[in-house]
Formats: structure tokens, C-alpha cells, sequence
């Protein structure tokens, strides 16, 4: 996890949160028209070269590779097929679930700062380019709120080289990958996060200046509230080695339901963010039991009968094309 990171992009969720904290539709429509120019990047060989050569090692279509490698260009038939393929695939792909490019933003591992060099509200990034950005936006999937996406001050080695002092201390130097967060506040940075911790945890970063200038500070949700917590049930506490195959068969059974009930209520806030906005009272209920849900696999969290009528009568999302097609 540590040898190269992941790429971040715009997803639904986020685009909706950022939306919510004051993002500009521009800026969106930017990131939209340059996800589209660089599928268009593929009639270009040299970028055709880089796609096919990663494919060919996992697809079993291997004609357009070898099509690629003997030198032919898009004018052979076979060859300008597949690429116009692959075009509306991903744009296909885009519709249906948006993943927009973004500038230097990345998933990271969430990682405890042990030294105490971070204070409260500060983070650390080891091992890829951040840019000019003093400050950093992280989020971690899935969000229910528009208070899991936060807003921290970014410090550099040469910073904390010097709050260092005579201490010795290589763990910043030597890291070699990762978000570092700072254990000092009465709360920890993760668990504002949807309620996250560092027992491997990613997280959405990027330190864009053009996006995270734009973001309107937020207050984080507090999920120690009673409204957020459930008891667990016996089968829940129940030890590893203390369960019997029937125990285990069941799991799989209320695990099936539990998943299936996730991405309900994932599907229904998405629509619920479209039509009444972040943070409605009806996202609000949904996020709420999106979030108990997903550590109790044993119990059905369930809206209100009066939310899950609003719920059933939400419309399509707005990505739906202009011709009234629905998402397939």
C-alpha cells in the first residue's frame, strides 16, 4: 500500500458535498470537460500504446494489442472499432457513475501522528505532489454528511523539522506514503470523517488551490450522539472460535441483507442530495441509518414510514441523458 498511490476523481458523493460547501458548478464543469478530452486521448497512439500494453496483460481480446505492436494505425477497421468502443464505454461508464479527473488528489491511508509534532486541525502528506496547497481536503467513503468532508492546514517536513528541535525523530523523513493526522483535540480527524479510525482506513485527499479555496467551512457531525448508536446484538458479540457452522451460515444470510440495504439507502441519498440538497431533513434521516448500518449486519436499520414513502417517490438522477433514457 505504501510503494504507489491511488488516484483520486469526482465522484457523485463528493461532487454533491462539495456542491453543498460552496463549490461552483464551473469548477465541476471543468473537471467534466477535461475527464472527456483525455477519453479522446486513446485516437492519440502514443496513449493508445499505454492502454493497450496495460490490458494486454488481463484482457483476452489481445487483437487490437497486437493490431498496435505490428504498427497499424486507426485507419485499420478492427483497430478504429475498438477504439470508438472503448470512447463510449467510458462515457457510458461516466453517465452511470460520474468519476471525473482532478488535480493533485489521491486516496491515502489514514496514519496516526505518534510523534505530536501536528496540532489540532493539521495534516501531514508523505509520498506524492501536492503542489503550492497550504491546505488539504480529505474525505473518507462512504459520507453521509456535508460535515465528513474537512478542511485541514497542510505542514511540510521543513516545519515540523524545526518544531523538532533536538528530538529525534525520522518518522516524517521516512515515510514513505500516507495522510498523517494529528492526535492532539478532544476528537480525532478520522472519526469526524464518517466515523472513521487508522486500522487502514483511506482516505480522499487533494490540495488543489483552485478547489479547496472554494470550500466554506463546516461543522463535523458528531456521531457519539445517541441517535447514532446501536446495541449490538448477542451474534455480534459473539467470539470467532465460539461459532458453530449454523452460526456462520446464518451470518452469510443476514450479511446478504445487510449489503443489500447499504446500497439502498447509499442509491436513496444520492437522489435525496439531488432533489432536497445536503443536509435535508430526508438526507439527513437516510445518512443516519446509512451510517448505523454499515457495522451491524445483524440488524435492519429502517427509515420512518413517512420517509420511506418520500424515499420511494424520489425521481431518477439527474444524470440521466437528455433524452429521457434511464441509467442502464
Amino acid at each position: 500500500w505504501d510503494q504507489r498511490a491511488e488516484e483520486g476523481y469526482l465522484s457523485l458523493r463528493l461532487i454533491q458535498l462539495l456542491e453543498h460547501r460552496g463549490v461552483t458548478f464551473d469548477f465541476f464543469k471543468k473537471c467534466a470537460d477535461a475527464t472527456l478530452e483525455d477519453i479522446q486521448k486513446i485516437w492519440d497512439p502514443s496513449e493508445r500504446k499505454k492502454i493497450l500494453d496495460r490490458r494486454s496483460q488481463s484482457s483476452s481480446d489481445k487483437l487490437p494489442w497486437r493490431l498496435d505492436l505490428l504498427g497499424f494505425d486507426e485507419s485499420e477497421p478492427t483497430l478504429h472499432k475498438w477504439i470508438e468502443a472503448e470512447i463510449e464505454k467510458s462515457i457510458k461508464n461516466l453517465k452511470s457513475k460520474p468519476r471525473y479527473n482532478l488535480r493533485f488528489s489521491y486516496r491515502l491511508r489514514l496514519i496516526p501522528d505518534h510523534t505530536g509534532l501536528l496540532e489540532e486541525g493539521e495534516a501531514f502528506i508523505a509520498g506524492v505532489d501536492t503542489g503550492v496547497g497550504k491546505d488539504v481536503l480529505t474525505m473518507r467513503d462512504p459520507a453521509y454528511f456535508a460535515g465528513d468532508l474537512l478542511k485541514l492546514k497542510l505542514t511540510t517536513k521543513a516545519e515540523l523539522r524545526e518544531r523538532q528541535k533536538d528530538q529525534e525523530c525520522n518518522f516524517f523523513e521516512d515515510l514513505k506514503l500516507g495522510l498523517v493526522l494529528s492526535t492532539k483535540g478532544d476528537r480525532s480527524a478520522a472519526d469526524m470523517m464518517s466515523g472513521g479510525d487508522f486500522d487502514g482506513d483511506k482516505a480522499w485527499v487533494c490540495t488543489w488551490t483552485e478547489l479547496v479555496s472554494q470550500v466554506a467551512p463546516c461543522d463535523p457531525e458528531d456521531y457519539s450522539s445517541k441517535e447514532f448508536s446501536v446495541e449490538k446484538s448477542a451474534k455480534e458479540n459473539q467470539l470467532a472460535q465460539e461459532a458453530t457452522l449454523n452460526d456462520r451460515f446464518e451470518y452469510i444470510f443476514h450479511f446478504r441483507r445487510h449489503q443489500q440495504q447499504l446500497g439502498k439507502l447509499s442509491n436513496w441519498l444520492d437522489q435525496a442530495n439531488d432533489e432536497f440538497g445536503v443536509n435535508s431533513p430526508l438526507a439527513k434521516a437516510i445518512g443516519t441509518q446509512g451510517f448505523k448500518q454499515v457495522d451491524h449486519p445483524y440488524f435492519l436499520c429502517v427509515l420512518s414510514e413517512e420517509n420511506n414513502a418520500m424515499c420511494l417517490a424520489l425521481k431518477e438522477r439527474y444524470w440521466c441523458d437528455t433524452i429521457g433514457n434511464k441509467p442502464k
